[in-house]
C-alpha cells in the first residue's frame, strides 16, 4: 500500500456492538467510541481486547502500512496487515494464521490467489481496503481503491467489477454525486452502520473526511474530528499530519549540482522519484545524468519515510541502488532536508545533503503572445458547464491545471501583441509561418534544450484546426504551440482550457491517448480512447458508461492518467524537455547517447563562461569535402581561451548527427596536445574578439561521416583555460544530390575513404593510399573542369608542395618537394576559389599562403610577395570585419618575414587595413 500523510498508518473498525475504531500508529494504537477515547497505548497491552494483539508479529507490530478487518469466523475476529509487498493473516485467538507475499493471498486451498485477482495496476500502492461485511459468511467481497479508480474482489471468484469511483464499488447512485475531491486518491476507507438499508462508509484524506451513503451521496464533510462523537477524543499526535512526501530538492555544490523530484504520496502519487546530475565547469554549469527509480522499496515511520530501488539512467552509467530519506514532520512544519545516497556496483557510496527547492517537480517558463483582438484564456471555473454532476467549483488556470501535474509555469513576462506579418494576407496560419513567428516573436528562443515554451493566440490555422503544436519540423523540436481564437471563441471554457493543456501536453512529448504506443507507453482502456486525459480527443471518447462528447465531459476529472503524470514528473530530462528528444521519439534525440562526450554537449543550464561558440558552412555537393567554420568569440568582457580550435586539439570535439538520426563524435585522423605552454592561450577583447578556425569534417578515424545525400546536424563543444564547456548552437548542413552523371562520377571519386583520409592529411606519399590517390588523379585529369576538382588540386598542390620522408631499409628517405607541381596545383585551387565557389575564405587563407611558401622555394620570392598581396587584396574586398582585416594582413606579413629573406611588412595598395 502507499504511504499515508495521516497522523496513523491504518485504521479499523470493530465488527460487532457499537461503532468502535482503532487507529494504528507504528506499534501504538487509539481507539476510540461514542464513549471517548478507550485506549492510547501499545497495540498489545494488556488492558485491551484482554492483550490479544500481542502477538501481531514484526515488522507489522512496529511498521505496519495498511489493515482490513476480515468477516468473523466461528465467531473469532482476524484481520490483514500490510508491509510492502507482504500481508499478515492474523487471528485474535490463534494468532499468525499465514504470512505470505500479497500476491500468494487466498480464502482457502483451492481458492483463487490475489495475483490473479487484482487487475493489472492494483498490486502495488493500493490507497485503501474496504470490506463488504465483517458479518460471518462464506463469500467474501474487498473494493480495492487505487488513484481514481476501485476493484471489486469476491475471494472466490475473482474480479467482478474495476471502474472509475464515480460509477461505484458497487453501481449505485451515490458515487456519482461525490464532489471532485472526494472522487480519487483516498488514504483510508471505513465501514459505517448503515441505514435504511444503504451501505456508508467514511472516506478520509488527510485531515478531513467524508461521511458518504452509498445510495444518497455525502452526508457530512470537514476535519475529521468534526464530523463524528466517536472521533472527537483522538489523540494530537494521530490528527497532525505529515507534511506530503513531495517536491523537488536540489544543491548547487560543485562540481556536481543535483536535483532530486519525489512523488511518494500527495495528488495522484506516482510512489516514483527521479532526478538529475550536472556538472560544474569553471563558469559554466552542464547536464550529465538522469536518473529514475520507477518501482521503489519505500518505508514508512513516525518519524521518517525511505524509497530505495536500482537506477535508470540515461545516458547509461554504471549500475547503482539510490535511496533518499525524508524526515515527517507535521503539515505546517517548514520541509526538511533529503538525504540522498548513490551506491554503486563497485562498493562506491556517494552521499548528498538536498534543501528543499520546491512543492513542483519542475519549473517552465511559458510565453505567451496573441495576435491583435484576440486574448489568451485567463481561467475556467469547472462548476460553470461540465464535470461530473456537482463538481466542485473549482477555479482552474492553464497554470494550475500543470500544477496539478507537478509542473510550474511560470508566466514570462506580459502578452506581447504580435503583427500580422508573417501569417499572408488570408490571417490564416501554417506550420511554417507559425514558426517564423516564434523566431520572430519568442524572446526566449533558442535552438537548444531549456525549460522555456512559446505560446500563441492566433487567428485561424490553414486546415482548420482549433490548436496545434507546430514545432516539429524545424530546428529543434516542442518549444512551440498554438490556438487558433478565430475558431474557438464560442466555445465553453472547458473546450478552450482542456485546448491549452492539449498542445502543452505535446510539448512536453506526451503524444495522443490512443498513440502512446508508439513512444513505448501503455495504452489506457479501449485502446486509449476510453482514457479521461487532457490528452485524448473527447469527440473520440469511448468509456464503460457512454462514448463522445457528453460522456467525457461530464465525467473528466480535468487531469491526466497515472501514465502521463509519470512521464511530466519523472521521465528522462531529455525525453520531456522542450527542444530535446524529437516529437515522438522518446530517448532518441541525438545527444541522448551513450558516449559520455556526446552527453556533454548538451547545451549548459547556466553559462557564464563570457564565450560564445558558432559553427558555420555552406551546402555541399555529392562527394564534396565537408568543412565548418568555427568562430570562438567575447560575450561581453576579455576572456583567455586556447588559441588552437581545431578538433584534432583537446578543446574541441564535435558530433555528427547522419539524415538517419545516428550521431557520431568526430574522431580526427590524430589528435594533438598543445597545452604545455604559455603560448597556448590568448586573450579575447574588444580589439580581438574571436578566433576563427576551418576544420575538415568529412573524414576521419571513423572514415567518412557524410555519405549520403541530406541533411545533417552538427554539434561543437569547446572546453575553456577554466574548465568552462561552451557549446554551439546546432549547424545543419546540407550535402545535394548529384546532378548530372558527371557529378555522381566525381563524387564518388572523393567518396572513397583513402581519398578521405587523404583530403584529411592535405595529401601523402603512403603506399598504403595508393589508390586513393589515384582517385585525386583521376578527378582532376578527368573532370579539370568540375568544381569538385579544386579539392584534388589542393590535396596534390599541398602533398607536392612539401618534402615527404618516410623510413626504407632502417634509413629516413626524403623526397624533395616538386614546386612545379605545387605551383600548377595550388594556383587552380586558388583561382577556382577566388570566385563564389571552392575552398571556404579560411581554408582559402592557408591554401594562398601555402603556394606563396612554394614560390619561395622554387626562388620566385616576387611570385610570393605577389600572392600575399593577392590574398590581402581579395579579402579586402569581401569587405570583412576590421579585426578580421587585421588578422589576414598579420598572417601576410608574418608568412613574408618567414619565406622571403628581408621580407617586411610594406603598406599595400589601398592604404592602411582599418
Amino acid at each position: 500500500m502507499r504511504i499515508k500523510n495521516t497522523g496513523y498508518n491504518s485504521a479499523l473498525v470493530l465488527p460487532t456492538g457499537a461503532w468502535k475504531a482503532m487507529f494504528l500508529r507504528g506499534d501504538q494504537m487509539a481507539q476510540t467510541s461514542a464513549a471517548g477515547l478507550e485506549h492510547n497505548g501499545p497495540i498489545g497491552a494488556a488492558t485491551i481486547h484482554s492483550g490479544k494483539l500481542n502477538g501481531i508479529p514484526e515488522p507489522y507490530k512496529s511498521a505496519c502500512e495498511g489493515a482490513l478487518m476480515l468477516p468473523m469466523t466461528g465467531g473469532s475476529w482476524q484481520m490483514l496487515l500490510l508491509k510492502g509487498d507482504r500481508v499478515c493473516w492474523y487471528h485474535w485467538d490463534t494468532k499468525v494464521r499465514s504470512e505470505v507475499p500479497v500476491t500468494q493471498l487466498k480464502l482457502a486451498e483451492g481458492s483463487p490467489a490475489w495475483d490473479t485477482m487484482l487487475p493489472a495496476g492494483y498490486r502495488e500502492g493500493v490507497d485503501a481496503l474496504l470490506m463488504d461485511s465483517t458479518a460471518e459468511s462464506p463469500s467474501w467481497t474487498t473494493y480495492v481503491f487505487k488513484n481514481d479508480r476501485v476493484a471489486t474482489i469476491d475471494w472466490a471468484r475473482g474480479c467482478t467489477r474495476e471502474c472509475r469511483i464515480y460509477d461505484g464499488a458497487q453501481p449505485t447512485a451515490g458515487w456519482a454525486r461525490l464532489p471532485a475531491e472526494w472522487l480519487r486518491d483516498y488514504d483510508h476507507v471505513l465501514p459505517l452502520p448503515s441505514v435504511s438499508g444503504a451501505k456508508r462508509s467514511l472516506l478520509i484524506k488527510g485531515g478531513n473526511g467524508c461521511v458518504f451513503n452509498w445510495n444518497t451521496g455525502p452526508e457530512k464533510t470537514g476535519p475529521l474530528t468534526t464530523l463524528m462523537s466517536e472521533l472527537a477524543t483522538l489523540p494530537a499526535p494521530y490528527t497532525t499530519q505529515y507534511k506530503p512526501i513531495v517536491g523537488r530538492w536540489s544543491t548547487s555544490v560543485a562540481p556536481h549540482p543535483v536535483t532530486v523530484r519525489v512523488d511518494l504520496d500527495g495528488l495522484g502519487a506516482t510512489r516514483q522519484f527521479s532526478g538529475d546530475i550536472e556538472q560544474l565547469n569553471g563558469a559554466t554549469r552542464s547536464h550529465m545524468y538522469s536518473l529514475r527509480v520507477s518501482a521503489p522499496a519505500i518505508a514508512a515511520s513516525a518519524t521518517e519515510v525511505t524509497a530505495a530501488g536500482r537506477a535508470q539512467w540515461k545516458p547509461q552509467w554504471t549500475g547503482c541502488t539510490v535511496k533518499i530519506t525524508i524526515p515527517r514532520v507535521a503539515e505546517n512544519s517548514p520541509t526538511p532536508t533529503l538525504r540522498l545516497e548513490l551506491s554503486f556496483d563497485d562498493g562506491n557510496v556517494v552521499p548528498y545533503v538536498l534543501p528543499y527547492e520546491s512543492a513542483h517537480l519542475r519549473t517552465v517558463d511559458l510565453e505567451i503572445d496573441a495576435m491583435a483582438g484576440r486574448a489568451a484564456l485567463a481561467s475556467y471555473n469547472t462548476a460553470d458547464a461540465a464535470g461530473p454532476p456537482e463538481y466542485v467549483d473549482r477555479q482552474l488556470t492553464i497554470a494550475s491545471a500543470f500544477a496539478e501535474a507537478g509542473i510550474e509555469l511560470r508566466a514570462a513576462g506580459v502578452v506581447n501583441e504580435v503583427g500580422t506579418a508573417d501569417s499572408g494576407a488570408d490571417l490564416k496560419w501554417s506550420d511554417s509561418e507559425l514558426h517564423t513567428a516564434m523566431l520572430n516573436n519568442f524572446s526566449g528562443h533558442a535552438e537548444t534544450e531549456q525549460w522555456k515554451l512559446w505560446a500563441f493566440v492566433a487567428s485561424l490555422h490553414v486546415n482548420g484546426s482549433t490548436g496545434v503544436m507546430f514545432d516539429v519540423s524545424q530546428g529543434r523540436q516542442r518549444q512551440g504551440m498554438a490556438v487558433f481564437y478565430d475558431q474557438i471563441r464560442d466555445q465553453a471554457g472547458y473546450f478552450q482550457l482542456g485546448l491549452y493543456v492539449h498542445e502543452l501536453g505535446h510539448c512536453f512529448n506526451l503524444l495522443h491517448s490512443w498513440e502512446k504506443h508508439l513512444a513505448g507507453a501503455r495504452l489506457g482502456p479501449n485502446d486509449g480512447y476510453g482514457d479521461l486525459s487532457w490528452m485524448n480527443y473527447w469527440n473520440l471518447y469511448r468509456g464503460e458508461n457512454g462514448s463522445g462528447w457528453d460522456a467525457f465531459w461530464g465525467r473528466f476529472p480535468f487531469t491526466f492518467t497515472a501514465d502521463e503524470l509519470a512521464h511530466l514528473r519523472h521521465a528522462f530530462r531529455n525525453d520531456i524537455i522542450p527542444g530535446g528528444a524529437n516529437w515522438a521519439a522518446q530517448g532518441s534525440a541525438a545527444y541522448n547517447a551513450q558516449d559520455a562526450t556526446l552527453a556533454a554537449m548538451e547545451t549548459p543550464i547556466v553559462d557564464d563562461s563570457g564565450l560564445a561558440l558558432t559553427l558555420s558552412a555552406r551546402p555541399f555537393a555529392y562527394g564534396e569535402p565537408v568543412t565548418v567554420e568555427i568562430k570562438l568569440a567575447r560575450n561581453g568582457r576579455d576572456v583567455a581561451v586556447h588559441r588552437d580550435l581545431s578538433p584534432k586539439s583537446e578543446y574541441l570535439n564535435i558530433a555528427i548527427t547522419a539524415p538517419s538520426g545516428t550521431t557520431r563524435l568526430f574522431r580526427p585522423l590524430a589528435r594533438q596536445c598543445n597545452g604545455h605552454s604559455d603560448d597556448s592561450l590568448t586573450t579575447l577583447t574588444a580589439d580581438q574578439p574571436a578566433l576563427y578556425e576551418s576544420a575538415y569534417l568529412g573524414s576521419g578515424a571513423d572514415g567518412q561521416y557524410f555519405t549520403d545525400p541530406g541533411l545533417y546536424t552538427v554539434r561543437a563543444l569547446y572546453i575553456a583555460p577554466d574548465g568552462s564547456r561552451v557549446v554551439s548552437p546546432d549547424l545543419t548542413i546540407r550535402v545535394r544530390l548529384p546532378r548530372t552523371g558527371e557529378d555522381q562520377d566525381a563524387g564518388e571519386l572523393l567518396m572513397g575513404d583513402q581519398a578521405g583520409t587523404l583530403m584529411a592529411l592535405l595529401g601523402s606519399d603512403s603506399p598504403t593510399l595508393h589508390s586513393g590517390n589515384a582517385a585525386l588523379a583521376e578527378l582532376s585529369d578527368r573532370f579539370p573542369d568540375h568544381p569538385l576538382a579544386v579539392y584534388s588540386h589542393l590535396a596534390q598542390g599541398a602533398n607536392a608542395g612539401r618534402h615527404y620522408q618516410h623510413i626504407r631499409d632502417g634509413q629516413i628517405h626524403i623526397r624533395q618537394p616538386d614546386t612545379k607541381d605545387a605551383i600548377t596545383q595550388l594556383t587552380a585551387a586558388v583561382d577556382a576559389s577566388t570566385g563564389p565557389n571552392g575552398l571556404n575564405s579560411i581554408t582559402l587563407n592557408a591554401a594562398m599562403r601555402r603556394l606563396a611558401t612554394v614560390h619561395a622555394k622554387a626562388g620566385n620570392h616576387t611570385a610570393a610577395g605577389a600572392t600575399l598581396d593577392r590574398m590581402v587584396g581579395h579579402f579586402r574586398a569581401q569587405h570583412l570585419p576590421a579585426h578580421i582585416l587585421a588578422t589576414i594582413q598579420d598572417q601576410a606579413d608574418t608568412t613574408r618575414r618567414e619565406i622571403i629573406p628581408g621580407g617586411q611588412h610594406r603598406p599595400r595598395k589601398g592604404g592602411k587595413l582599418t
